[in-house]
């Protein structure tokens, strides 16, 4: 980047041209393209991003422009400012139309070698061609002449020649006032950014710079080209004495670095009584009982205690079961109070309870229920209110309830809850659970009395009634002959037995009786049906043959014309009448053809009278015959030659058969003459 800024400067210092010139629309820029390490990137495809920004190194975009260009072997690449392609950001419509006369303006440089813009710097543009800004104005800055050299001193173009001698400038990136001698600019006046200092080493750190004072950081903190010379250790426990040496941490104890020697005070309340620096402070006076408040002062041991340090004053803890009841430390915890007299504390007598025998456990107050009792509401004010013997509610233990059960009544008897059942119930299976579970009345397995079994009778549910064994007969059986000792014997689902003991079915016509349910019903036989309904009469009905129930009851044989309806193996069908046939196939319209007169279909369907000369076809009583057409005749009494002769003309057959016109007469229109 350093190179690039250089030759940048170079690139795009001008000379006044004439007023009247064409001016140039773009500035020459060569600049070489390095990676992060400062190698250059040769031969290497890349896009420069370039803007204009107005004002300062953070001002808004005047212009800005792209260009893709490849570097050369030395990583240098050359583009013409204001030639690129615009991004649309920026000010002005076009670099040409650029104001250089009012303003300072700086060039941001941004390189993507084909992973994303890298920023490589913004700077100041010190000196611009005139002929850029002198395109827009037909009169030279005052005191300018053509050849000039102009150069921007922050608010209007000069002449160059008017200082005797260009001041070297250097870039203050970090704005610490020190400049860095690698990038600098020569100029009339001081561009923005710049200081004429050069002694900065570090230009991207604000805190390294010759004004910093030297800390121990392994760091040239005041461009003295020494590291960490100066650093102050007299008092820095992380430093203390040289860099880096840093004083050890002490056990209870504040760290110190006096006069360049590592030490430490103790904390409150704790001291060095062993003088080893090593374990710090390892007494504390406030609880050691061998150096309480002060190193060596040892706590003596009394009766029936442990003597402690509390506070850094000697004093003692009685042991579990005793008490200073007298208030007498030199004789210890003299009283036991484990008494109920003593029970926990000194004076604490432990009251008497109901049912009850008073103890002292654990320094405690507490009682033992007598047998029998118990303390069921934990209340102890009222001691063992509780008889276990008895209590319903409490029965045997605290909380066991005799429940309420079917049938019969709770009690606690010598702490167990017994049952007593109501009168017609029994505990048969001996369980409390369910209570008295059996009805004695009505129960089978036990009618009137646990274990008295019903005995099993045939066909038939055996049942206690009233406490008395008895039976019911299953559905379809009866106890016919009285006798309970072989239960329901007889099937009542027989024609002979249909509902009831000696209830016979009757025999119906064209039908097979049968008894359903216990009642008597029959099945007509294959063809006959029970059209009316009543079963007096059977199957009353042939299906085969009945018109009026073809089939089925109620389908009745339609009437069609000219024919006599009929019922065959029971489906509908007809019988044509004598002269007529079906010669459609249709049952629908019956027997349409009148074979006696019909000429399509005459004596038989299909047969069509032919056509005959001086003609016309008939069907007469079922046989095809011709009726001649005026004028002509049938004289030879052939029907196939039709009707052969000329009544009107044939002298012959002059106005009829066999009529001979004599002599030399002649038949005209049937006449001779």
């Amino acid at each position: 980047m350093k190179n690039i800024l250089l030759i940048l400067l170079i690139a795009i210092f001008g000379v006044i041209q004439n007023a009247s010139a064409q001016a140039p629309e773009n500035v020459n820029y060569q600049a070489i393209a390095r990676d992060t390490a400062g190698n250059p990137l040769a031969n290497q495809a890349l896009t420069v991003k370039l803007s204009i920004l107005k004002g300062t190194a953070l001002g808004p975009i005047t212009w800005q422009e792209t260009h893709s260009v490849t570097s050369n072997s030395f990583g240098q690449y050359r583009i013409r400012l204001g030639a690129g392609t615009s991004t649309g950001l920026g000010s002005s419509l076009s670099f040409s139309v650029i104001n250089w006369g009012t303003s300072s303006y700086f060039l941001r440089t941004e390189i993507n070698p084909g992973t994303g813009f890298i920023n490589m710097g913004t700077d100041p543009l010190s000196s611009v061609p005139y002929a850029l800004f002198s395109k827009s104005t037909s009169a030279l800055p005052n005191g300018t002449v053509n050849g000039q050299v102009l150069s921007w001193n922050g608010t209007s173009w000069v002449p160059a020649s008017i200082c005797s001698l260009l001041t070297q400038y250097y870039r203050d990136a970090d704005g610490d006032g020190f400049g860095n001698a690698a990038v600098s600019a020569a100029s009339c006046f001081q561009p923005s950014g710049y200081v004429l200092n050069s002694s900065d080493c570090n230009d991207n750190n604000s805190s390294i710079n010759p004004s910093i004072a030297e800390i121990c950081n392994t760091i040239d903190d005041n461009c003295d080209g020494l590291v960490d010379n100066g650093a102050p250790t007299l008092t820095d426990i992380n430093n203390c004495g040289t860099c880096f040496n840093v004083c050890p941490v002490r056990p209870n104890s504040t760290v110190t670095c006096v006069a360049g020697l590592c030490s430490f005070i103790c904390t409150s309340g704790f001291a060095n009584c062993n003088s080893i620096a090593t374990d710090g402070c390892e007494i504390s006076l406030l609880s050691n009982p061998n150096n309480c408040g002060t190193c060596g002062n040892v706590c003596a041991s009394v009766a029936n205690s442990t003597t402690i340090c509390s506070g850094g004053v000697c004093s003692i803890i009685c042991n579990a079961g005793f008490g200073n009841c007298d208030g007498n430390n030199i004789n210890g915890c003299e009283t036991s109070i484990t008494t109920t007299t003593n029970c926990g504390s000194c004076g604490i007598v432990c009251p008497a309870r109901a049912n009850a025998t008073t103890t002292c456990s654990g320094g405690i107050c507490s009682y033992t229920c007598n047998t029998g009792f118990a303390d069921c509401n934990a209340n102890s004010a009222d001691g063992c209110e509780i008889s276990l013997l008895s209590n319903t509610s409490n029965c045997g233990a605290c909380g066991n309830v005799c429940t309420v059960v079917a049938n019969a009544s709770s009690v606690c008897v010598s702490g167990v809850c017994t049952l007593i059942c109501n009168s017609g119930f029994a505990n048969c299976n001996g369980s409390f659970a369910d209570g008295c579970e059996v009805v004695l009345s009505s129960n089978s397995s036990n009618c009137n009395a646990c274990g008295t079994v019903c005995p099993t009778r045939s066909n038939a549910t055996t049942t206690c009634t009233a406490g008395v064994c008895s039976f019911t007969c299953l559905t379809g059986f009866s106890n016919c002959d009285g006798n309970n000792a072989n239960g329901c014997e007889t099937s009542i689902t027989t024609i002979t037995n249909c509902g009831g003991c000696g209830t016979v079915c009757p025999t119906r016509a064209n039908a097979t009786t049968t008894c359903s349910g216990g009642i008597c019903s029959f099945n007509c036989n294959s063809g006959f049906a029970d059209c009316n309904g009543t079963s007096s009469d059977g199957c009353e009905i042939a299906l085969l043959t009945n018109i009026n129930n073809c089939g089925a009851c109620g389908n009745s044989c339609p009437t069609v014309a000219n024919a006599t309806s009929t019922c065959v193996a029971g489906v509908c069908s007809f019988t044509c009448n004598s002269g007529f046939a079906n010669c459609n196939g249709s049952n629908a319209d019956g027997c349409e053809i009148n074979l006696l007169s019909n000429t399509n279909n005459c004596g038989a369907c299909g047969s069509v009278c032919p056509t005959r000369t001086n003609a016309t076809s008939v069907c007469v009583s079922g046989a095809c015959s011709i009726v001649c057409n005026s004028g002509f005749g049938n004289c030879d009494g052939n029907n196939t030659n039709g009707c052969e002769i000329s009544l009107l003309t044939d002298k012959n057959n002059c106005g009829t058969c066999g009529h001979i016109c004599p002599g030399a007469q002649v038949c005209t229109a049937g006449v001779c003459n």
